[in-house]
């Protein structure tokens, strides 16, 4: 059998950014290669040789029947490399699978020891802002012995999200989803103890406690469809990755004769799945369902870089995100069935901003439903959300204060920063400002809040706070766009809402809508505080961010009412 340049086999990544997942190679003789791709469900691929050294591999027979293609350059040194035991090696190349081509990085794997402690089953409880949110980690041994496993998340994520790598030591499990930008490290249990994991994503670094067992994904969410259903559900996909995004998502239609009435969903900030997925909740998921039972055309999507969706949402602006939405409805508009003159918009959180952009752009969008839409800037509503976040969990007048002040002048910083200005002088010459503006007590607060950082979580940050999606959130300043709308608005916010505080973005939003120049929009719209129901528009006691999971309602009936209200005008 002829080696593969001192290693027959080799662990890595394929894709890049949001796309990346993991991929190991095993030579078998001379001609056949085993390759494992890591998806939801890994597939194994017999690829032929058709170079020395494995330069060239082929193979038919995947999963859809085409075929497949792997080109790898030489091996090389990768010199000063010495984050592990392995030889300095590395393989780059492409996978060639149809139309698609991804990028591959490889080095020698590095197998682990079938009884290493860390394999099996985990899980723990992480704190994200004060949301609970319940993780669970499988560990395993896998193809030449590399340790792999899959992360679930059932507060916020799908099951089975792939490893795209993992390293077994004798004290240390290090694992990590490189295209969520998530990293946990493992500490060695002493004894039957749990074991210490140091939880890194984005900006934010969290040590949680991880115990033996499965996660549990039991949830009692009795607003949920439960087949069979009574309309159509088609899986769809659209755009394409060339010239933006390709977006996954679910177009539900009502039986019968159409052409129907039609609404694409627009989800809040962060990634989000196509059910708008959060803390065990799919609200996008009961929404469709109501909407569709009520004879409206449903299209729901993945954002950029989640489930089927091609592209990244970080590296996206609001723009950006705008135009997907455009694309959306374009896309809904033209399926049969569908009344072209009848599509409208609904969105939470952050996607009322996005929204509002459609609209002024499409004279052909019917009306707007906004749940919890902010009508401030991206940099007040993050030094609101601190504010009230603050109060709701107990922190005094002080910590609040400084919470608040801090949060807004680094947003209005990373705002004003010129591309030549480098983001940690641009903070730091914030903070300084803030701290001479502020009551000494709460300048004593903000000395408090940042003795508490480590140079790597600032270096996270800068990173995060850099990327397109954070530089235009904090500069969009809504007022304008909200002025321009000409359709009718049911705006619904609530009263105990941490993240889009009521009072402040209805009173912004209302007074903006006064202005707009078009009578059915002007005699249409509604601007409405519903009392004792939070952000993600469920009734709740305090209106914190850790009650979400811990309550049954996904959407609370009255705030469904009165979608179905308004819509009905809409037909």
């Amino acid at each position: 059998m002829a080696l593969l340049l001192q290693s027959a086999c080799w662990d890595g990544t394929m894709g890049d950014g949001a796309l990346k997942r993991r991929v190991v190679l095993e030579e078998r003789d001379s001609s056949r290669v085993l390759v494992t791709l890591f998806a939801r469900q890994p597939q194994l691929v017999v690829m032929q040789r058709r170079g020395a050294g494995m330069d060239a591999l082929s193979a038919v027979s995947v999963n859809d029947g085409g075929a497949m293609r792997m080109a790898l350059s030489p091996v090389r040194t990768v010199p000063g490399r010495d984050d592990d035991d392995l030889p300095p090696l590395e393989r780059s190349g492409w996978l060639f699978t149809g139309r698609d081509s991804l990028r591959l990085v490889l080095r020698p794997a590095r197998p682990v020891d079938e009884q290493h402690w860390s394999i099996g089953e985990w899980n723990g409880v992480l704190s994200n802002d004060g949301v609970p949110v319940r993780l669970g980690v499988r560990l395993m041994r896998g193809p030449c012995g590399v340790l792999t496993g899959t992360l679930d998340s059932p507060d916020q994520s799908p099951r089975n999200l792939p490893l795209t790598s993992g390293v077994g030591t004798f004290n240390t499990a290090r694992i990590d989803l490189s295209y969520l930008g998530l990293a946990i490290t493992l500490s060695r249990p002493v004894g039957a103890a749990p074991a210490s994991a140091l939880f890194a994503q984005d900006d934010r670094f969290d040590t949680i406690t991880l115990k033996r067992g499965d996660v549990q994904f039991a949830a009692r969410r009795p607003q949920e469809p439960v087949a069979p259903l009574p309309y159509d559900t088609i899986a769809v996909t659209i755009g394409d990755s060339t010239r933006g995004a390709r977006l996954a998502g679910t177009l539900t239609m009502p039986t019968g004769t159409g052409p129907f009435p039609a609404i694409v969903l627009i989800g809040g900030s962060g990634a989000k799945d196509r059910n708008a997925s959060v803390a065990g909740h799919r609200p996008f998921l009961v929404l469709a369902d109501k909407l569709t039972r009520a004879g409206w055309a449903v299209l729901r999507l993945d954002d950029r870089g989640v489930g089927g969706s091609s592209g990244n949402v970080l590296q996206a602006t609001l723009g950006d995100l705008a135009n997907d939405v455009l694309m959306a409805a374009t896309w809904l508009r033209g399926w049969p069935d569908v009344d072209s003159t009848r599509v409208a918009l609904l969105s939470h959180g952050e996607g009322g901003y996005l929204a509002p952009m459609v609209a002024t752009r499409a004279s052909w969008i019917r009306a707007l439903v906004m749940l919890a839409p902010p009508a401030v800037s991206g940099r007040v509503l993050l030094a609101q959300q601190r504010a009230a976040s603050a109060r709701v969990e107990g922190a005094n007048p002080a910590q609040a204060a400084a919470d608040s002040a801090l949060t807004r002048a680094i947003g209005d910083a990373i705002a004003a920063r010129q591309s030549a200005i480098p983001i940690d002088s641009a903070v730091a010459r914030a903070i300084r400002t803030v701290r001479r503006s502020v009551s000494v007590v709460v300048r004593r607060s903000i000395d408090e809040l940042l003795a508490e950082r480590t140079p790597a979580q600032d270096s996270s940050a800068f990173a995060f706070w850099s990327t397109p999606w954070f530089t235009s959130f904090v500069r969009y300043e809504p007022d304008s766009t909200l002025r321009a709308i000409q359709v009718p608005v049911l705006a619904i916010f609530g009263q105990l809402d941490v993240q889009v505080p009521a009072v402040a973005n209805s009173t912004m939003l209302h007074d903006a809508l006064e202005d707009v120049t078009n009578e059915e929009a002007q005699r249409g719209s509604l601007v409405a505080i519903l009392p004792g129901i939070n952000h993600l528009m469920q009734t709740s006691v305090m209106g914190s961010m850790g009650e979400y999971a811990a309550i049954d309602e996904t959407i609370a009936t009255v705030v469904i009412d009165a979608i179905l209200k308004f819509l009905s005008g809409r037909r």
